[in-house]
């Protein structure tokens, strides 16, 4: 089976219950969502964010945005 890891690094601490950074936070996720190879992912060709032994923390995933 294969797995992804798909995270962003913020450049500004949101709290979780900040709902006024809403829109923000909405702009980090569309643009992470533009980095992203839709088709690859379901192929499981992938490897910007497939999951392997040597690739498994945060910093080895999050990709910046904005």
């Amino acid at each position: 089976m294969t797995f992804y890891r798909i995270d962003t690094e913020l450049k500004e601490d949101i709290a979780l219950d900040d709902v006024g950074s809403i829109g923000r936070l909405r702009e980090y996720g569309e643009q992470l969502a533009e980095l992203i190879d839709w088709k690859a992912i379901p192929e499981g060709t992938d490897e910007t964010f497939r999951v392997r032994g040597d690739r498994t923390l945060f910093p080895q995933y999050a990709k910046e945005t904005i």
